[in-house]
């Protein structure tokens, strides 16, 4: 279950993130999702939930191998655009580097769901205008 609303379904996912619970981040997903991940993590375009959910658990592995209880997100920029059944969702995520995520979120039976993930990080630079 994702949420009664798109702020909500996308809290749902941030929260479950954070905890690291990899069943509750997948349940925000429509099975039909797409995502784009992070180079680092993956180097592929991911076409469906179960393939999201299997580079999900490489990266919750990968953080639990470093130690992590779990993730520690600063959600900064949060800005919601919303259209009848369809939302986009984009903000920043600031730490060791300065992650950027997109997500398009749709309802179907009054829930809505994440049906495409874009995420990318750029190294911090002191220079560049924010």
């Amino acid at each position: 279950m994702a949420g009664p609303t798109p702020q909500i379904a996308l809290q749902t996912f941030l929260h479950a993130f954070q905890r690291l619970d990899l069943d509750a981040m997948i349940d925000c997903f429509a099975p039909e999702a797409t995502a784009f991940f992070p180079i680092e993590h993956q180097t592929a375009g991911l076409e469906g939930k179960n393939a999201i959910g299997v580079a999900f658990a490489s990266v919750v592995a990968w953080l639990r191998e470093k130690g992590a209880q779990g993730a520690a997100l600063h959600t900064e920029n949060v800005q919601f655009l919303e259209w009848a059944d369809t939302a986009i969702a984009t903000l920043h995520l600031r730490g060791e580097h300065l992650g950027r995520r997109t997500f398009i979120l749709r309802r179907q039976q009054g829930e809505w769901h994440i049906v495409h993930l874009h995420a990318s990080n750029a190294p911090l630079n002191e220079g560049v205008v924010q």
